[in-house]
């Protein structure tokens, strides 16, 4: 699309590298808005490294301007081109590469500490169920050992994929401690009484450069911890937290 809203050229393409290539051939520069999707990264990446200007677009926000009846691929990037070309694409926060890295090593530690908390919730289900109280806590050493001794099947298959979880929140877990002994933000954020390295890590990659926020206030906006707020003539009603935003931040 031109700056005057004339589209110049429209297609469905491949989502692969050469597809990308053969459908900008002839185009040295563009502004480019795409949606802010699942697998968003790589393409932002590869367009990028080609020289154009790539703009995120806040799906929920775009949603709330431009709401349509008919929703299809031709009519949303019709969509995204218009607000693009007024000034009017609401936008999300690119983080660099190494947060981006950083936010899915902590998204990944978190992964994995549920699954581990499932597979602990269901033996304790397992021995609830047979009546058996160990009357010590039965995931320390000694526990488990007291565990494997009763030979019941269904808490002795899962023993073995809790050590595997276990082993790998380890390596991953002392991959954020290193990580938050070499970054400022997250050191400084550790001087905080009952902050982490865990919790330091996750809040330094899900807020990237802080001083994007021009306050406390925005801040806590950004991790939906404010209320969310209903005006109508002078009447002012404040409702619950908007759990807009990063979630793991909330």
């Amino acid at each position: 699309m031109d700056e005057e809203g004339h589209i110049l050229s429209r297609g469905k393409i491949d989502n692969d590298p050469q597809s990308l290539k053969t459908f900008l051939d002839g185009v040295d520069h563009a502004t480019i808005a795409m949606e802010a999707g699942y697998c968003w990264q790589p393409l932002y990446d590869a367009l990028t490294e080609a020289g154009h200007t790539v703009k995120l677009a806040h799906p929920q926000r775009v949603k709330a301007i431009a709401e349509a009846k008919v929703n299809t691929d031709k009519v949303d990037s019709e969509t995204l081109a218009h607000l693009l070309r007024a000034g009017l694409l609401p936008e999300s926060y690119v983080p660099p590469r190494d947060i981006r890295e950083l936010r899915e090593t902590v998204r990944r530690r978190a992964f994995l500490v549920r699954e581990r908390a499932k597979l602990m919730n269901r033996i304790h289900a397992e021995l609830a169920k047979r009546g058996i109280d160990l009357g010590i806590p039965i995931f320390t050493g000694k526990g488990r050992e007291l565990l494997a001794s009763l030979e019941i099947d269904a808490v002795n298959q899962l023993l073995p994929v809790m050590e595997a979880l276990d082993s790998q929140i380890r390596l991953i877990s002392g991959s954020l401690a290193k990580m938050s002994g070499e970054d400022e933000g997250a050191r400084l954020l550790m001087t905080i009484p009952g902050v982490g390295y865990y919790v330091a890590t996750l809040i330094v990659s899900e807020v990237g450069d802080v001083r994007r926020f021009g306050s406390s206030e925005r801040l806590c906006s950004y991790a939906g911890l404010v209320p969310s707020v209903r005006r109508s003539g002078g009447s002012t009603v404040y409702g619950r937290i908007t759990r807009e935003g990063s979630r793991w931040m909330r």
